[in-house]
């Protein structure tokens, strides 16, 4: 113990925290936000965005038909008997669709993953469509009011379709981390808006279902020897430290050694961390 005071007099550090990631927060999924369209407003088989709960068209025609149960035997849900969207567009009906669940911005090094079924329905295919997926902000509400040149995309992923005769769905279609923030993102509040893109400008009609929108939220790992939790390793951590030693309790930064328990053994390690490297 001697050892301990003697040495502490002469260098305190700061130690930077480490990040590893949380679970998933999910921001949009099941009926959380609508992600699967199950969240019905009428009880007609086909909806409209004005009808569709969350969902909006941001190219200005809420009486669009949005959601359907079922088309055929073939083209249902990727859920059977369950509704799934209809984000199609063409020269005559274009349509970017956006959702209204939003996530404010925390921190630094969240990541975003998201993931949906598509459906290759009827329509005029070309070989050349792809569906984009895309986060944005806002400076006006998400709602049925807000036009394209009120968003701005901060992210966006790319699906190109596949060439198919018949109609398909691609299920579990998945983009992990497609977005990480920065420190200038801290605040913003992001939301979730897909477009299908149409170069041919020829009717299409893809189907849409089981949206998921997660972020990962960095946490601190402990600061081992910061057992005040001030941020630093310093001479105020020794009091407290000494205190555990001596009561016999437990605090995660004071098991310098790891081993599970705070004793005689973890004297040595929280000098060396005071001392610097």
């Amino acid at each position: 113990m001697i050892r301990l005071f003697v040495l502490l007099t002469f260098a305190s550090t700061t130690l930077l925290y480490q990040s590893v990631r949380a679970d998933s927060i999910t921001i949009i999924g099941g009926s959380l936000g609508n992600g699967n369209f199950e969240v019905v407003t009428v009880t007609e088989d086909v909806q409209t965005y004005a009808q569709t709960a969350n969902w909006f068209n941001a190219t200005g025609d809420e009486s669009i038909n949005f959601t359907n149960v079922n088309i055929s035997e073939i083209i249902c849900s990727s859920d059977p008997g369950k509704r799934f969207g209809i984000p199609a567009g063409s020269f005559n009906f274009p349509r970017i669709s956006v959702n209204d669940t939003g996530y404010t911005i925390l921190q630094e090094e969240e990541a975003f993953d998201v993931s949906y079924d598509f459906l290759r329905s009827t329509g005029f295919w070309t070989g050349d469509e792809s569906f984009r997926v895309f986060l944005f902000t806002s400076s006006a509400p998400v709602d049925s009011s807000l036009t394209e040149s009120e968003m701005t995309v901060v992210a966006e992923t790319i699906f190109d379709v596949p060439v198919s005769s018949l109609p398909f769905w691609e299920n579990g279609i998945t983009f992990n981390s497609f977005y990480e923030t920065s420190g200038t993102d801290i605040g913003k509040t992001v939301y979730l808006g897909v477009e299908t893109i149409n170069p041919s400008g020829l009717p299409v009609f893809p189907g849409l279902d089981s949206v998921v929108l997660c972020v990962n939220r960095p946490v601190s790992t402990p600061m081992l020897g910061d057992v005040n939790g001030d941020g630093t390793i310093d001479l105020l951590d020794v009091a407290p430290f000494v205190e555990l030693l001596v009561d016999g309790g437990f605090q995660i930064e004071a098991d310098i050694n790891e081993d599970g328990v705070v004793d005689l053994l973890d004297v040595g390690p929280f000098v060396d961390l005071l001392m610097g490297p």
